[in-house]
């Protein structure tokens, strides 16, 4: 994924934050050729709401392959096992955010799946989804408006 496109959805996260008027922090971790990562994206909030993200960037096409999705470690654990586990740990929610490259002058798109969903699927023999099927959010200037997804965090 373009290191610009996990920024973006990291503040992205801080902007949604802000307009729903809740004290929180998303925080992108630097990538290391070297090291493994559990997540791409940790986000913390005053109100109880915590959140791990694995962000995934694609040229778009209409059925995505869960396997070929994310990478697998020497023990043969995939990025998704990794992720959902660390988020059941440490009482998080787990989502995996997908932008959409749609080519040279057309807006990415933004879909947001979650994780343990996801996983679930796999573990249930579902090996691809049309991400078509699922809420897009469409790209503004430096930032996707994902406040609609998060509404929730206002009851909180």
């Amino acid at each position: 994924m373009a290191q610009n496109s996990e920024y973006i959805i990291r503040d992205s996260l801080n902007k949604m934050l802000k307009n729903l008027g809740i004290i929180g922090l998303a925080y992108r971790f630097p990538q290391s050729k070297y090291t493994q990562q559990v997540t791409d994206i940790l986000m913390d909030t005053t109100v109880g709401y915590y959140l791990a993200v694995e962000c995934k960037s694609y040229m778009m096409k209409t059925s995505y392959n869960i396997d070929n999705m994310f990478q697998y470690d020497t023990n043969g654990k995939s990025q998704l096992e990794r992720l959902v586990e660390f988020a059941n740990l440490t009482d998080r929610d787990a989502l995996v955010m997908c932008e959409i490259r749609k080519g040279r002058g057309k807006k990415n798109e933004l879909y947001i799946i979650d994780a343990k969903h996801l996983l679930h699927m796999r573990r249930n023999g579902i090996k691809s989804f049309k991400i078509t099927d699922m809420q897009k959010y469409e790209k503004h200037i430096g930032y996707y408006d994902i406040t609609t997804y998060f509404g929730f965090l206002d009851e909180l």
